[in-house]
Order: C-alpha cells, then structure tokens, then sequence
C-alpha cells in the first residue's frame, strides 16, 4: 500500500497549494487519513487546486497509461490499466480523482459537477 500513498503524494505536491498538501502528508497512510481525503474530493479539494496546474483537456497518450483511483466507494488507490478504464468505473459518479502512476496527470470531479471535470497536468520546469 505505501506505493499507492507516493503516488498520491508526489501528484499532491505539485497539484494543491501548501496547507493543504501539508495537512494530506500528514494524514495519508492511515485509513482515517484515505477518508479525510475522500471527503475532501466533494467540496474542498477543488479550491485547494493550485489554477496554474489546471488545462483545457487532457493531455495526449493520458488516457492509456495506468493510474490510481481515489474515491468513496472503491479500494483506495484502486489500481487501473488505463485513465479511461478508471472513468468508465466513475464516469457517473461524484466526487473522485484518477492520478496516472508517473504522478503527472489528473482528473478530478467534485461533487454535483458532471460538467465541470477538471485535467490538472504537472507543470513543465
């Protein structure tokens, strides 16, 4: 399991500002932290989203590496062969993020939001 947490915690360190990429390091690795986190994908995370790491759509060859999904309902870091393989699960549901296991992309509903998915790609350095 420590390999879903690093997966999960590299994407956070460059996808959600400081406080809370804080309180996630913090708390991850527990299964009190996986629901504290899973609860803070229906309303909180969105805004805890640093804007610049935020794109239009999904980046080319995403929706075929494998990846890791995060919500409610599923094994935490449910482990997926492909981004699409992961949406098809989810695709109707609320409040999840699929993180590719390189940590560089990810996709992430709210809840209430089926129009409003966000692609939240690691900036280039």
């Amino acid at each position: 399991m420590a390999g879903d947490y690093d997966i999960l915690l590299r994407f956070l360190d460059w996808a959600v500002v400081k406080n809370a990429r804080q309180r996630y390091h913090s708390v991850l690795g527990t299964k009190f932290g996986e629901i504290v986190f899973a609860s803070a994908l229906c309303h909180k995370f969105e805004s805890q989203v640093r804007s610049q790491v935020i794109v239009s759509d999904r980046p080319i060859n995403s929706w075929d590496k494998w990846c890791r999904l995060y919500c409610t309902g599923h094994e935490f870091g449910q482990r997926f062969k492909s981004v699409h393989a992961a949406f098809e699960v989810v695709e109707m549901s609320d409040s999840w993020l699929i993180v590719t296991e390189d940590s560089n992309y990810g996709l992430h509903r709210g809840e209430l939001y089926f129009d409003n998915t966000q692609h939240l790609l690691r900036p280039r350095r």
